[in-house]
């Protein structure tokens, strides 16, 4: 499973298939404003699943063990988002506790999440003939998403009748499984890994170094879609973790460190759970290690400059495009 040094990057990857159509403000400015205009460039996201009939034949002509290791990662965000889902209602009105500044990208986020869950439920009956992956929601990634996830969510439901400060305390928590762990560490390996294998799947390079075409062509398009929604929930999210450090900076970081270290090893144990599926050959060239390795690199980078190092009183940073997070 060894992965290649020039394949390390995933952007890379994503100028070879994914069109992420970055766009570059002329005059810096703040993470929500960037959600917007990224949401408005991008348009609300589409299925073209005209493409999906002539992908049967195609998906039928690969190994059996990679179709699974795709049906794998789809089931996976289908079950997260659709606990991430529940979480969406609490937060918003936590939101509006705060401010009501940042209500609206709310229903966005809610939008593109159902977005996510129903595409990938129906690309998985419609083009992988499955309706469900049992196998894929292995032990320790339903610990995270029918226990720790839940209980959070139930916990901060139950802070409204408590101090602000236990309030940050439970949104703190929440947002460290949902948008560091689910989307930041969880999600976006499986897109960066989804991609890293479609890239594989392409058709080999001509003599120039190009790749003339790609099969499945209808995921790749899919997979397009949730990697510009996830960068956008991304960002806001550690957003609004910001602003919470600013109003309350010690209960904020703390709460956070605290959940990173619980979740930790049970995020090393589901990525064991996850490769042990398939025994000692993984059906990609794909090293999982070193995709979750970037993604704590860009999401715990960004925590530990913009949150935890950024106590309330240092001004916010101010961006130009998604890229400088994610």
């Amino acid at each position: 499973m060894n992965y290649r040094e020039d394949r390390q990057d995933p952007e890379k990857l994503g100028a070879r298939l994914l069109d992420l159509s970055e766009l570059t403000l002329a005059v810096p400015t703040t993470v929500p404003d960037i959600f917007l205009r990224h949401r408005a460039h991008h348009g609300h996201p589409v299925l073209e699943t005209s493409l999906w009939e002539r992908e049967q034949p195609v998906w039928l002509s690969i190994r059996q063990e990679q179709r699974e290791v795709l049906i794998h990662v789809l089931t996976r965000f289908v079950f997260g988002m659709e606990v991430a889902q529940k979480a969406l209602p609490e937060l918003e009105k936590c939101s509006r506790v705060k401010s009501s500044e940042f209500c609206g990208h709310y229903s966005a986020l809610a939008a593109d999440t159902k977005f996510i869950v129903e595409a990938c439920r129906q690309y998985r009956k419609d083009v992988g003939g499955v309706d469900d992956d049992p196998a894929a929601l292995t032990p320790s990634y339903c610990r995270i998403f029918k226990e720790i996830f839940p209980e959070l969510i139930d916990r901060l439901t139950a802070s409204k009748n408590s101090s602000r400060r236990e309030q940050i305390r439970a949104e703190s928590r929440l947002r460290t499984v949902y948008h560091i762990i689910g989307e930041g560490l969880g999600a976006i390996t499986g897109i960066w890994g989804m991609n890293a294998a479609l890239f594989q799947l392409s058709n080999p390079e001509d003599e120039s170094g190009q790749r003339e075409s790609a099969k499945l062509k209808g995921l790749i398009q899919l997979v397009g879609e949730i990697t510009k929604i996830q960068r956008r929930n991304i960002a806001f999210g550690l957003f609004e973790l910001g602003e919470l450090a600013r109003e309350a900076y010690f209960p904020t970081v703390l709460s956070v460190i605290r959940q990173l270290r619980e979740t930790k090893p049970i995020l090393d144990k589901m990525r064991e759970e996850t490769f042990g599926r398939w025994g000692d050959e993984f059906p990609f060239d794909i090293n999982q290690r070193q995709l979750a390795a970037l993604g704590q690199k860009r999401v715990i980078g960004w925590l530990a400059r913009e949150v935890i190092g950024q106590p309330y009183w240092m001004s916010r940073t101010r961006l130009r495009s998604l890229s400088d997070i994610i």
